[in-house]
């Protein structure tokens, strides 16, 4: 459910040694997920609130565009089914299954709504997200993220309605 960004990630050498210091580089996309996901396996991982590291995205940025969004949840969905169906995971890993799938699905849906402004597939991945598990920290950020795509669209309208407006006084104008 919450990314860590790499650059903001402390790993002790020997964490990294005990499971591999390789990532999946078979992988288009997230490639270094698997690792995570190993590291997050065998070691606890410890949040220290506050910003250590700033993420620059721009328009061109791969995780911004829509069939990226899309490779990326192939691919940590084939990376969670590999680890879900091991047998010799713990059983406290394989129950969560359908709480980590939510969690890449409501990822996508921030990714879609948040960041590029699409609002029907961030509102249709949001509810893929609840189906599969409605789970009480989703729930809580429902409400805000209705709002944020009611204020999206909302804006769209809006500059819809303007640019509707400017192209009729800029036809007269040309007459």
């Amino acid at each position: 459910e919450q990314i860590i960004p790499a650059q903001a990630a402390f790993i002790r050498r020997e964490c990294l040694e005990s499971v591999g210091w390789h990532a999946d580089v078979s992988r288009a996309t997230c490639p270094d997920y698997e690792m995570w996901v190993r590291l997050g396996l065998k070691h606890p991982m410890l949040h220290v609130p506050g910003f250590v590291a700033r993420y620059r995205r721009h328009e061109n940025s791969q995780g911004c565009q829509t069939s990226w969004i899309d490779e990326m949840v192939k691919s940590k969905r084939e990376v969670m089914e590999r680890v879900f169906s091991d047998e010799q995971a713990p059983i406290s890993i394989r129950r969560m299954r359908r709480r980590a799938y939510a969690g890449v699905y409501w990822w996508s849906a921030d990714m879609f709504l948040l960041e590029q402004g699409l609002v029907g597939l961030g509102l249709a991945r949001a509810l893929r997200a609840l189906a599969i598990s409605p789970h009480p920290r989703l729930l809580r950020r429902l409400p805000g993220f209705l709002w944020a795509a009611l204020r999206i669209s909302l804006r769209a309208k809006k500059t819809r309605k303007n640019q509707g407006v400017a192209g009729t006084e800029n036809q007269a104008a040309s007459c």
